[in-house]
């Protein structure tokens, strides 16, 4: 299981995302590596670039806080889209290996 980050958690920008959208559900996402196939989690299934892809369309959406400044993302790169722990794996291999 892995968590893919819409912005850095440990960076400048790791509020962004709850400032704009204090009630969304994409900071990130929980899923699970299901090897070259990608990764399936809450109804979504697909690569880590379909995944930054959906990460990016959600923050630039319409802010659900109607304070916040409509900032957008000007590029899907602009998106964090790492997976920053594995909490289980399934086989023997390394997770580096895994996610090759």
């Amino acid at each position: 299981m892995v968590w893919i980050a819409t912005f850095d958690p440990n960076g400048p920008d790791k509020d962004r995302y709850r400032r704009k959208h204090p009630e969304g559900y994409w900071q990130g996402l929980n899923a699970v590596y299901l090897g070259k196939s990608g990764y399936e989690g809450f109804g979504f299934k697909g690569d880590l670039v379909k995944i930054k892809q959906v990460l990016f369309d959600n923050y630039n959406a319409t802010p659900s806080n109607p304070k916040a400044n409509n900032d957008q993302l000007e590029n899907v790169n602009d998106v964090f889209g790492l997976v920053l722990e594995a909490t289980v794996r399934l086989d023997e291999k390394p997770l580096s290996e895994m996610l090759k």
